[in-house]
């Protein structure tokens, strides 16, 4: 469609003088809001880090336990004939 009407090129000028709810809105959006997503993504990346961390740490002490008590395992059981319940 044809456009009807158009704002004035100082539209933002005029409605931050006019209304403190768009001031407010505008702070927020040019000078709180930045820092606090690059802060969010930077927690989020540590947190990744520090949980990937612990997985493989988790997984390489469970592993590093496990062949401990392979070594300390008695294979020499004696060999015999098993009990068979009554024959």
């Amino acid at each position: 469609g044809e456009l009807l009407y158009t704002f004035p090129p100082n539209v933002n000028s005029v409605l931050t003088s006019n209304s403190a709810k768009y001031r407010a809105l505008s702070t927020w959006k040019e000078k709180v809001f930045p820092p606090l997503a690059y802060a969010t993504k930077v927690g989020f990346g540590v947190v990744l880090l520090v949980s990937l961390v612990a997985i493989f740490s988790t997984i390489f002490f469970a592993t590093s336990g496990q062949s401990r008590d392979d070594d300390r395992r008695d294979n020499r059981r004696g060999g015999g004939m098993p009990m068979m319940g009554g024959f």
